[in-house]
């Protein structure tokens, strides 16, 4: 079988990740938005590319003054939010693995997520 070809190996971001793709955007662009957080109570919110990474860099801070390491798994339970994509990439920076779960999930199935993903640390909204 021949080896597989397409865009992803072509593209200028193959062999990149996440976080590369979120500094290099912010360094290129880094007043356009990136995003415009609208909830149904509150006040809208909005990033640039360089603020959302500023605010990517620090919680990735966190979560190593935390003791999280690459290759560790963090639990992420919460509602679609900033928040959770802060989470998400800061994980993504610091190379731990975000296992996202259902906010509407019980208890019992919260405990099976973190028993079976093997997470060391899980990051929680307060809702």
């Amino acid at each position: 079988m021949p080896p597989m070809t397409g865009p992803s190996q072509s593209s200028i971001v193959a062999g990149k990740d996440v976080a590369w793709l979120l500094a290099d955007r912010a360094s290129r662009h880094p007043d356009r938005p990136f995003l415009h957080w609208e909830p149904f109570d509150g006040a809208n919110r909005r990033w640039s590319y360089a603020a959302f990474h500023d605010d990517v860099r620090r919680a990735a801070a966190g979560l190593i003054a935390a003791d999280v390491k690459a290759g560790d798994r963090i639990l992420l339970h919460a509602e679609n939010s900033p928040e959770l994509l802060l989470a998400w990439f800061a994980s993504a920076l610091v190379g731990s693995v975000a296992v996202t779960t259902n906010p509407a999930a019980s208890q019992r199935e919260l405990d099976y997520y973190a028993a079976h993903s093997a997470a060391t640390f899980i990051l929680c909204d307060t809702h």
